[in-house]
């Protein structure tokens, strides 16, 4: 019986082969060495290829290249078959990491065209122009990789203090000059690739851009690690930058200039995270980024973005200081953005909303983009609008900055809302241009100026329970939040702030006993919000 049924599965294997039915061929191991020889079998690693770019041309759907550690020099790979879904073409370190050396920043040191399945991991990657470029892919990752010196080496040019996309458009570094080449340079391009990954990579010294999304969709980019490098040979002009780019998830990532901007410095500084030309309905999750001249970013009528619990950071920057940097952006035209939970701790400019143009007025306005339950301290203008309206600035607390909010074009007025917030230890309100933004059921203490006019503001100590250390939760007998025992602990006192935001705002995240209201300041209408007082409390 057994022998009948081998013979009839063997004349069906037959037949189908006939009519050209294929079936899925075993998955192969292949291996590749600096001892190798390209003529071998490469199915063992004594029989190993010599090069990466070889491997490439052989490995089909389910096959996994295993590269030895060594220097690969001069390797420009190309992969073009690709894998299947649940059979993808994997590219992986063996016995340590293998070096990608491009030796002379050009061509990129792997090419995916239209592949889709494609893993690499564990390599590092340096000393070429890009190091990954990857166009009308789908379902690739990019895991444990190192990129570093990507692009043309050449030094930056300081030919005016003027947009990256300007400084582009004038084809020469510097007038007169002989050198006519634009800077180029990328860690990872995915260029209209989707359902894709890029994780627990890092970037060092990559010209222009460390990760650049360009209609990039469903792509997640987490736990990777960037050096923004400016004042060297090669000045990485943005971390992670996309354009015409939605529904991609940016998560747990730091961005760090490890070039410290000067004060009154020209030209280009770093930019971390910017969501650019129409980019729209991405989140960025838990980011951190230190020393950046732009931070946070939704640029060029970039619209429905969302950042959630992200962190700029100038430090050793406080109050006046000359450095022109920007926390949490929108400009030119964006809208509809929200920013929730996010912080901005020696920043020049905290919440900063502005259109500009290369020539004459500001160029667009900012529209119905939302701050909601940030803190902003130690800078110099918390709240910048310029031109804006019909934004919302609700649940935040303004410390320990040099001015309170700063308006200059005609085209910002009350349309702006700043409610729920607490401002302390403010010297000086400085204003602008009126007329003047809304402020309702605001906080004003130990300020150098006395509260604005508007329903519901205040002037009472906040209570707040360690703000030196950056600790803005309101003290409660009812129970507060410690952020590092994460439970409710009980105080002495109640925060006179707890119960007395706008009463038509949304409360019901807050836990019980809550009063039915919304507390003010950064952590209303979340679960983090102080208790109110219990009763005969």
């Amino acid at each position: 019986m057994m022998k009948t049924r081998l013979a009839v599965l063997a004349i069906i294997l037959v037949v189908a082969a006939g009519c050209g039915i294929n079936a899925e061929t075993v998955p192969k191991t292949y291996y590749v060495s600096t001892s190798g020889d390209d003529s071998a079998d490469g199915l063992a690693e004594k029989t190993a290829w010599r090069t990466i770019t070889h491997a490439a041309t052989q490995a089909q759907a389910g096959d996994t290249v295993k590269i030895k550690a060594g220097k690969y020099a001069d390797e420009h790979v190309v992969v073009k078959a690709g894998g299947k879904k649940g059979r993808p073409v994997v590219f992986q370190a063996l016995d340590g990491r293998p070096l990608l050396d491009g030796t002379d920043q050009t061509g990129a040191a792997f090419m995916l065209d239209s592949s889709s399945h494609v893993v690499l991991r564990g390599l590092d990657v340096e000393n070429y122009a890009k190091g990954i470029h990857a166009q009308g892919c789908t379902h690739v990752t990019v895991e444990d990789l190192t990129f570093r010196h990507m692009g043309t080496e050449k030094e930056t040019p300081t030919v005016k203090d003027v947009s990256l996309r300007e400084w582009i458009s004038l084809q020469e570094w510097i007038p007169g000059s002989s050198e006519k080449e634009t800077p180029t340079g990328q860690g990872v391009l995915l260029a209209n690739c989707r359902d894709s990954a890029v994780r627990n990579c890092r970037f060092h010294n990559c010209n222009i851009h460390g990760i650049y999304l360009n209609h990039g969709k469903n792509v997640v980019i987490e736990d990777c690690y960037l050096e923004v490098a400016t004042g060297t040979p090669l000045s990485t002009e943005y971390g992670i930058y996309t354009e015409f780019s939605d529904n991609n998830i940016i998560r747990n990532c730091t961005i760090r200039n490890i070039h410290p901007l000067k004060p009154r410095a020209k030209g280009l500084h770093g930019q971390a995270i910017v969501l650019q030309l129409k980019s729209h309905h991405n989140k960025v999750l838990d980011c951190k980024s230190y020393g950046t001249r732009f931070h946070f970013v939704v640029d060029e009528n970039g619209y429905k973005n969302e950042f959630t619990r992200c962190d700029a950071y100038d430090i050793g920057v406080r109050r006046k200081t000359t450095v022109y940097s920007n926390a949490l952006v929108c400009r030119n035209g964006a809208y509809d953005n929200t920013f929730t939970q996010c912080r901005s701790v020696g920043v020049k400019i905290g919440i900063s909303m502005y259109g500009y143009g290369r020539k004459g007025p500001p160029s667009a306005l900012q529209r119905r983009n939302i701050y909601r339950n940030c803190i902003i301290t130690d800078g110099l203008y918390p709240i910048y609008l310029e031109p804006a309206e019909h934004n919302v600035i609700r649940n935040c607390v303004i410390a320990d900055c040099a001015y309170s909010i700063l308006l200059r074009h005609k085209q910002t007025g009350a349309t702006n809302i700043i409610t729920n917030t607490i401002f302390v230890n403010i010297p000086k309100f400085v204003y602008g241009n009126p007329p003047q933004a809304s402020f309702t059921y605001c906080n004003y203490w130990n300020n150098g100026f006395d509260a604005p006019s508007g329903t519901g503001n205040t002037s009472v100590d906040p209570l707040f329970v360690d703000p030196a250390n950056g600790n803005y939760h309101l003290k409660s007998r009812a129970g507060r939040w410690d952020p590092k025992k994460k439970v409710f602990v009980k105080d002495t006192v109640t925060s006179p702030c707890i119960d007395a935001g706008d009463p038509k705002s949304k409360w019901k995240n807050e836990s019980a006993p809550n009063g039915g209201r919304v507390n003010i300041g950064a952590y209303g209408n979340t679960p983090e919000a102080s208790k109110s007082s219990e009763p005969g409390g």
